[in-house]
């Protein structure tokens, strides 16, 4: 399950459970005005001494007593259901607040694919002697600004190829609210496209991540020199 199914999975839940608990606390509601309604009876037979009486305050204490356990029941289960949404809502929070968890998935994705990809291109790569890359968020065309904005996915590309349009390997679903671009108008050069402060830091962590990862599991050593400098690295023939 991606992180972004969990995060889907995780609000239906919360959906869900807030559906029972309002439920829940209407029945709630309905208890206490029927054990205030006891009460108020009490008080009434209180003092009156008749057989009668006695007989419907015995009753009364019986139907108060059985009301009182219902709400200390239907409260439990108020809190259990409180402390549970609690639970969803930091599982949500995590996902949706915090770029963490879903950089972790994608580089644990990314990596592999690409290692896969340098062995299977390693004679074209040592051939080159030495083959720079560099890690990039991926930009695509933007109808509303008529400019190419990022897309908050994350490549690694050939600098070759710079500025390359095609990733060896890609991010994938990005399911962030937050805006990735700025786009400002300038009368000399057209409009300018900027990293936001959230998309920087974003693509800050999430290239410094995979460039962990890579380097953690390089495993072509004996053929092609791996060579990290942030946000670039290269491969030379050994």
């Amino acid at each position: 399950m991606t992180v972004k199914t969990e995060l889907e999975r995780l609000k239906k839940q919360k959906e869900g459970l807030e559906k029972d608990r309002n439920k829940e606390a209407k029945e709630l509601e309905a208890i206490i005005r029927e054990r205030n309604s006891l009460e108020d009876k009490r008080r009434e037979l209180e003092g009156r001494t008749s057989t009668l009486a006695q007989k419907l305050q015995h009753a009364n204490k019986i139907d108060l007593a059985l009301k009182e356990k219902s709400i200390l029941e239907k409260e439990k289960v108020l809190r259990d259901m409180e402390a549970e949404l609690q639970r969803i809502q930091e599982g949500i929070d995590a996902r949706e607040n915090d770029t963490t968890l879903y950089i972790q998935e994608q580089v644990h994705l990314m990596v592999p694919q690409f290692l896969e990809w340098v062995a299977k291109n390693k004679e074209a790569i040592g051939y080159d002697i030495t083959r720079s890359f560099y890690v990039a968020g991926v930009v695509a065309w933007n109808n509303a600004y008529d400019v190419d904005c990022y897309t908050g996915d994350v490549g690694i590309f050939d600098k070759g190829d710079y500025p390359a349009v095609e990733t060896i390997v890609c991010s994938e679903n990005f399911y962030f609210n937050q805006t990735c671009s700025i786009v400002e108008d300038d009368r000399r050069y057209g409009r300018n496209v900027k990293k936001t402060d959230w998309y920087a830091k974003y693509l800050e962590d999430f290239t410094k991540a995979l460039l962990e990862e890579l380097e953690a599991a390089y495993n072509l050593g004996e053929e092609l020199k791996l060579t990290i400098a942030s946000p670039s690295f290269t491969l030379e023939l050994v």
